[in-house]
């Protein structure tokens, strides 16, 4: 679900990126999915992966 939102908010993401999502522990993909809905595109997303 998380990947799909994603995808819906940012765009086709990349394998690297889906990867690096699924890859993410419980409580980070919960931060990850309060902070997209923040989210305005793919910058924003990728800015959240570097932090």
């Amino acid at each position: 679900m998380l990947l799909r939102q994603l995808t819906r908010r940012c765009g086709e993401l990349s394998d690297m990126q889906r990867q690096q999502v699924i890859s993410l522990n419980s409580g980070q993909k919960d931060e990850l999915a309060e902070a997209l809905l923040d989210f305005r595109g793919m910058e924003d997303f990728q800015h959240w992966l570097q932090r």
